[in-house]
């Protein structure tokens, strides 16, 4: 049976200079009707991010929920968090613990994540976050965009706090629930995706036709789940990471 505790366990994934702490901190700065606790992985692991100390950060988030006192309490897990099966352990805790959760993705290209990088106290250096852009598995459903745009307006902010609202009242009790924002791609943008698959598409054939029928049925599931809504995070991607995104569907 369900707990009812208004808790919220909130993963950030982006990359080095997407935003993820500089929003955290906002975000506790100003959001005085929540209790915000932001874990920075940043500061607590510095470089030594070693898979003994990610699980010791995970522990120790599980002891934190399990000793919260207060309702609308908000866990920040501030992180790359670039492969699902690190927000998957996340997911995991929160349904152990029968509290809300939700994913948060800061949309931002290598390019200006480079640039960001540039100006930190300590910045990473370059060739990893394009080995983490490269690496990257963006999530395609169940969460929340953080644009580049991104101001901490009125508007914006109400809208995430009514997605935060929302999954309060709908913890992870062994079902899944995860509001989400629809972000469709432009009609121009969206020929050139149908190129892309296609010329995918062509070269699996080439090289496997015993497998062309499904090979052209994936092609039209992501095109339909793009109209819908989904992998909207090609928009800002040129057509080179577009590509590679995409045949990692097939």
């Amino acid at each position: 049976m369900c707990v009812d505790k208004t808790n919220c366990l909130i993963v950030c994934i982006g990359l080095p200079g997407a935003g993820k702490t500089t929003f955290c901190k906002k975000l506790k700065e100003i959001w005085l009707d929540y209790e915000i606790i932001h874990i920075n992985y940043d500061e607590i692991i510095g470089s030594n991010y070693s898979s003994d100390k990610r699980k010791e950060i995970l522990n120790d988030v599980h002891q934190l929920i399990s000793n919260l006192q207060s309702n609308k309490t908000l866990i920040l897990i501030d992180d790359n968090m670039y492969y699902k099966s690190m927000r998957y352990e996340y997911l995991q805790l929160a349904r152990r613990h029968s509290i809300s959760f939700l994913q948060l993705y800061f949309e931002v290209t290598l390019n200006v994540a480079l640039k960001r990088n540039e100006v930190r106290t300590n910045p990473v250096p370059d060739e990893i976050i394009k080995e983490m852009n490269h690496k990257m598995e963006v999530p395609h459903q169940d969460f929340y965009f953080i644009p580049e745009s991104f101001q901490f307006t009125a508007k914006e902010l109400s809208d995430l706090k009514d997605v935060i609202d929302k999954s309060f009242n709908n913890p992870m009790c062994n079902t899944k629930y995860i509001p989400k924002i629809q972000h469709n791609i432009n009609e121009s943008k969206f020929h050139r995706i149908d190129l892309i698959l296609r010329k995918i598409v062509s070269t699996k054939i080439k090289y496997d036709q015993k497998n062309s029928l499904n090979y052209v049925k994936t092609r039209k599931d992501v095109l339909k789940k793009i109209k819908n809504g989904e992998y909207c995070e090609l928009e800002n991607l040129d057509e080179e990471n577009i590509e590679k995104v995409l045949s990692k569907l097939f």
